[in-house]
């Protein structure tokens, strides 16, 4: 499916190391903070809400500048969403903390809008990025 619709990433590979670099980091600061206790965001007017669904957003979104092939950027994507929920149900075993379904709800929807923009910030990543089209490696 995914073969035809969203092109092989053409930028370079120091881009795209840098963008594997952001979202491993980023993984791992979303998995440490949702497990320590006495940790997260402000609930007040459901910030935290918002917290989630740009994290996982961006989450979804940088496989997409860091993967080359579009399956592994797609599945990296995809990915977020069981650890967006698993983190969640792992906060009931945390003191101090608990599983949130509006949490779970504002990860998923940062999933799906990461893999909706993801291909397009792919595309333009090809376009604008200095060497991108030479440089296919």
């Amino acid at each position: 499916m995914f073969r035809h619709s969203l092109p092989i990433l053409s930028i370079p590979s120091p881009f795209r190391h840098i963008a594997t670099g952001l979202w491993v980091a980023l993984t791992c600061a979303v998995t440490v903070l949702s497990l320590m206790p006495h940790v997260g965001p402000p609930g007040e007017f459901h910030i935290d809400k918002v917290i989630h669904l740009i994290a996982y957003g961006a989450l979804a979104g940088l496989p997409f500048t860091a993967f080359q092939a579009p399956r592994a950027a797609f599945g990296a994507a995809l990915a977020m969403a069981p650890l967006g929920l698993g983190l969640e149900f792992a906060q009931d075993f945390v003191p101090s903390r608990q599983a949130d379904t509006l949490d779970m709800l504002a990860n998923l929807v940062g999933v799906a809008i990461g893999i909706g923009l993801g291909p397009t910030i792919r595309m333009l990543a090809n376009r604008i990025l200095p060497g991108a089209a030479a440089n296919p490696d």
